[in-house]
């Protein structure tokens, strides 16, 4: 890959205009509503995708920081004996690494859609520059109900085409969410197996062949089957994660003082989504996932999860620890603080980069996220219960209410929560897998697993393709299933209650099974049958 620049390339963000609010990032689906806007973000996601890729700013390398081709980006130079990409996983820097990380792209998007604003003429030009003028990236909020009759997987995310108003009218165009086109192709940036044949970012393969299309029909359906079990995740880790060391990253902490509220984080959940929608595709790996298209509206999502929590949580924050983990810039079990240079994330033109006390706040980046807009925990704890433990339905198909603080403390009300804990070596299989925990019978075709209606939920291992890129293969990994909904659902039927802790564990002794499939392409290959 060419690397023509020399100069730093300074992340700003969208500095505000005015004193008024800042704007929004919005769903998906709520910046869609907004015609113009979203016209706005198709036409330059188009231009963006299509930019030369030895262009430093090109949709190519910005995609290739996060891992492979494994090369400078903006002349960062990698530590000595280092490989892989600039990313933090497993590391209390996960969460703040990725926050100028979205902010690089959305500031070169945002470029881009000023200038496709000028192109309009007469009096359309007004509409589109005042448009522009307020736009900011979109998330996709994989964890709240999809509106009536829709699926939790916008189908402007999985249609192939889509229609665009352009300066000389209306015309069909290839949907730059729906994949991205490697222009070249090159098997020296992307050697690895699979990879190096797919001209186009997939999702679900249809098999290990170059000929492979993407079955986001299938990646539809578990996440509708998903999508409770993610809600209720998320309220657990509000409620239950109240330190930044334990919600942020899904390094397993074995000195922590409360184990039962650690085996989850945000990172954790975000995982869960890289599986399911990669399925064997690119968003299965860590080297790869950046290019598909939906990894930047999944972790605008995950930024504004972290920006939700910190709103709740204001008191705590990143503090020096041991990073067991490694990156391009970072040798593993390195010491890291608030301090530390998030690379090659530069803050100026000069030498200087972004460190986790420097993005504390999304403002520094011009954008804030309607549930924090106000900064007052109280309105952003209503936004949650509205989004995520809707009022309507059954008592067994609602989730728990998150409450209102008081004298600084979280009151999460009184009642008995059921959770499979799951801890596991990252390297277990040495390629990303899948646990799936079920509740009732199931069939033993692991390719059933994934909407199996006994499915109770899964969590996914995310990581390198290639063991010989592990940053560290080493470390035990956490995570998650909910298990309470459920019950309430099935064990209650038979005459158990949640709060009966006997009764229940009478029954999950009978009915809890759990199994592991290593993500390969279709089929999967069983790799575990353990009860």
């Amino acid at each position: 890959m060419t690397r023509a620049d020399t100069s730093s390339f300074a992340i700003t963000g969208i500095p505000p205009k005015g004193t008024g609010p800042l704007p929004n990032r919005l769903e998906i689906r709520q910046l869609q509503q907004n015609t113009t806007q979203w016209n706005l973000y198709l036409l330059a996601l188009n231009q963006f995708v299509n930019t030369d890729q030895s262009t430093k700013t090109s949709y190519y390398q910005i995609a290739g920081i996060h891992g492979r081709p494994f090369v400078e980006w903006d002349n960062v130079a990698f530590a000595p004996g280092r490989t892989g990409g600039y990313c933090t996983h497993s590391s209390t820097l996960f969460l703040t690494w990725h926050r100028p990380y979205v902010a690089l792209y959305e500031q070169v998007l945002y470029g881009t859609v000023q200038d496709i604003a000028k192109s309009f003429t007469g009096s359309r030009q007004a509409e589109y520059i005042a448009a522009a003028e307020s736009f900011r990236v979109p998330y996709w909020d994989w964890a709240a109900p999809a509106p009536a009759g829709q699926d939790t997987l916008p189908t402007s995310i999985s249609s192939a085409t889509v229609e665009v108003t352009t300066p000389n009218g209306t015309k069909t165009i290839p949907n730059p969410l729906y994949q991205y086109k490697f222009n070249p192709l090159s098997n020296i940036d992307l050697p690895d197996s699979l990879f190096n044949t797919w001209q186009d970012t997939l999702r679900y393969p249809t098999n290990n062949n170059a000929d492979a299309t993407s079955q986001n029909n299938q990646i539809s359906l578990q996440l509708d089957k998903n999508q409770v079990s993610y809600s209720k995740r998320y309220l657990n880790l509000l409620q239950a994660y109240p330190t930044f060391e334990k919600f942020s990253n899904k390094a397993w902490l074995s000195n922590v003082t409360n184990p039962g509220g650690s085996y989850d984080s945000l990172e954790s959940l975000h995982d869960a989504i890289h599986g399911l929608v990669g399925n064997g595709g690119h968003m299965t790996y860590n080297e790869y996932s950046a290019f598909d298209p939906i990894f930047m509206l999944h972790h605008a999502n995950i930024d504004r999860l972290f920006a939700i929590w910190q709103t709740i949580h204001p008191d705590t924050y990143l503090a020096p620890s041991i990073s067991t983990t490694g990156t391009a810039t970072l040798t593993p079990n390195s010491t890291i603080d608030p301090n530390t240079p998030l690379t090659p994330f530069h803050n100026s033109t000069t030498s200087t980069f972004w460190t986790s006390a420097a993005v504390r706040t999304t403002t520094i980046f011009g954008y804030t996220y309607p549930e924090t807009a106000e900064n007052n925990a109280t309105c952003s704890i209503q936004y949650v219960n509205r989004l995520y433990s809707p009022s309507t339905g059954t008592p067994a198909n609602k989730t728990t209410t998150l409450k209102s603080k008081r004298n600084g403390e979280q009151q999460p009300g009184v009642y008995t929560e059921w959770i499979t804990n799951i801890r596991v070596a990252q390297n277990a299989l040495d390629s990303t897998f899948t646990i799936y925990v079920f509740l009732g019978e199931f069939s033993s075709d692991p390719n059933a697993w994934l909407t199996e209606k006994s499915l109770v939920g899964s969590h996914t291992v995310f990581m390198p393709f290639s063991s010989d890129t592990q940053q560290n293969a080493d470390i035990i990994v956490a995570g998650t299933v909910p298990l309470t909904r459920e019950l309430n659902l099935n064990a209650k039927g038979v005459g158990y209650n949640t709060a009966n802790v006997t009764g229940v564990e009478e029954y999950l002794t009978g009915n809890l099974h759990w199994r592991v499939a290593r993500v390969c392409g279709i089929p999967f290959d069983l790799s575990s049958d353990y009860d």
